[in-house]
């Protein structure tokens, strides 16, 4: 997906292997490799879905620059496409079916082969995925659960409007991954201790506040976050929901094993000059 403005649309013609549950696939994506209109206006009318497209018109009329649209456009793009290859070569991006958990966080339900009746909603592979994107990068992070008891479900599930069938969920809901990119030179060190003041915990706020170079703090602080963002991501539930204020996020491995602790894992990588990209893959008492 290195090149996607010439393949994206055709990425079915090869499927994808799953990783095995722990291991993480992270997809990056340059905008400026589809930044031509022709390119855009292809990934819209053949991988979006019908309501996606309605969803960019509407909003493309009130308050979304041409920027913004562009983004959303190849965010969803770059999801589908690489999602549909996880499926199996005869899925069509346009295919995938997916739906909202009660904290928004999107899931895929399930998919529909090419040429096959819309209404033939077959079970999703056991994956988990999540999606961010800056004017600089898009990333998507993909994992697998472990094979667990089939939990029917009765959840309406849609794509967009229409109903389609309810799925089976055959897989452990523990595993879950959640992904967050920022530009690391985005704030400066002035908003960066603003911020740490207001969002971050004590310890994280006292973390920072020991590094006497503002350009080192500022960095710190974005690193901070997007881990943190990637957390909150992975348990679907947002800042909202899981104020940042309330758990610590440490930059150096802990030896401490005196008391219970959830054991997640977050990983950091520098995906292209002035970004960082973190991915958060396993999550477990």
């Amino acid at each position: 997906f290195a090149s996607p403005a010439a393949s994206a649309v055709d990425a079915t013609d090869a499927d994808l292997r799953l990783p095995s549950p722990g291991d993480v696939h992270l997809w990056l994506f340059d905008p400026d490799d589809a930044d031509d209109a022709a390119i855009l206006s292809r990934y819209e009318t053949e991988v979006l879905s019908a309501d996606e497209r309605e969803s960019v018109s509407r909003h493309s009329s009130t308050a979304m620059t041409d920027g913004a649209r562009a983004q959303v456009v190849r965010s969803r793009a770059l999801m589908r496409c690489v999602l549909a290859r996880y499926c199996g070569k005869n899925v069509p991006p346009s295919g995938l079916r997916f739906e909202l958990g009660e904290r928004g966080k999107p899931s895929l339900a399930g998919y529909v082969e090419c040429d096959d009746d819309p209404r033939n909603v077959a079970p999703p592979p056991p994956l988990r995925f999540s999606l961010s994107h800056t004017n600089k990068l898009l990333a998507l992070a993909v994992t697998s659960a472990p094979k667990a008891v089939d939990l029917p479900r009765s959840n309406k599930t849609t794509n967009g409007s229409n109903r389609v069938a309810s799925v089976c969920r055959p897989f452990d809901a523990r595993h879950e991954i959640g992904v967050d990119c920022e530009d690391e030179d985005r704030r400066t060190s002035g908003s960066a201790d603003r911020l740490a003041r207001r969002w971050l915990s004590r310890d994280e706020h006292a973390f920072l506040a020991s590094f006497q170079d503002d350009t080192t703090r500022a960095s710190r602080f974005m690193r901070l976050w997007t881990l943190k963002e990637a957390y909150v991501k992975a348990l679907g539930t947002g800042i909202a929901a899981h104020p940042f204020a309330r758990f610590d996020v440490s930059m150096t491995p802990s030896n401490d094993e005196t008391e219970p602790v959830e054991r997640v894992e977050l990983r950091e990588r520098s995906a292209c000059p002035g970004s960082s990209g973190e991915d958060e893959d396993e999550d477990e008492d």
